[in-house]
């Protein structure tokens, strides 16, 4: 796959470890041949997809390929987390754009990055799912994926959580997105930040087999 990208330079691998802005893909990425990192930018930029491809040889360099460059809007701005592979495609998330709210930045979405046709084609987004604030915002973990190839996440806020009522408002949610032909999206759990239940998670799920 990493030779239907657009190379853009070669890179040094060790230069990004002192990049804290650059997010490893969830799990490295094992079943890709390349690695692919997030930056998020100051405005107007908010975000980029990076992919790191190994050299051929031992101890060459690192190429660097631009995967996407997210336009805060309807596609989502701020991704914070890595990605998820499936299928030939990556899926993650970002903390805001999609719509306007939540601060007039927009709540968040899903999104599937999937790679050209052909050698040299630019890779596609497709938003999966927009937050709305109501059923989650703010997005900041990387997505789980199951054997069944449902995706399941959570939101820093959002929900119908009263207790937590500070910028999106709400406290947070889990959630599942499931496939195929038209991603369903359900809220699993709202966080009511009461009774000792939590409240805002920033981090991913872990789904329970057998």
């Amino acid at each position: 796959m990493a030779a239907n990208l657009p190379c853009l330079s070669r890179s040094i691998l060790p230069a990004y470890h002192k990049r804290s802005r650059l997010r490893i893909a969830s799990d490295l990425l094992r079943t890709l041949p390349f690695r692919v990192l997030f930056q998020r930018l100051p405005l107007p930029d908010l975000g980029l997809a990076i992919a790191l491809a190994p050299p051929s040889i031992s101890g060459g360099d690192w190429t660097e390929y631009q995967i996407y460059s997210f336009a805060g809007a309807a596609d989502g701005g701020g991704p914070l987390a890595g990605v998820v592979a499936a299928g030939g495609s990556l899926f993650g998330t970002t903390i805001s754009g999609g719509i306007e709210g939540c601060d007039e930045t927009g709540c968040g979405v899903v999104f599937q990055l999937s790679p050209g046709a052909t050698h040299g084609s630019p890779w596609t987004e497709s938003v999966l799912h927009t937050f709305a604030g109501s059923d989650g915002a703010g997005p900041r973990a990387a997505l789980t994926l199951s054997a069944g190839g449902v995706l399941y996440g959570t939101t820093s806020a959002g929900g119908s959580g009263s207790a937590c009522q500070q910028g999106e408002g709400g406290c947070g949610t889990v959630f599942q997105l499931t496939p195929p032909a038209t991603w369903s999206y359900s809220v699993i759990y709202n966080f009511t930040g009461l009774n000792g239940d939590g409240a805002q998670p920033v981090a991913s799920i872990i789904v329970r087999t057998g």
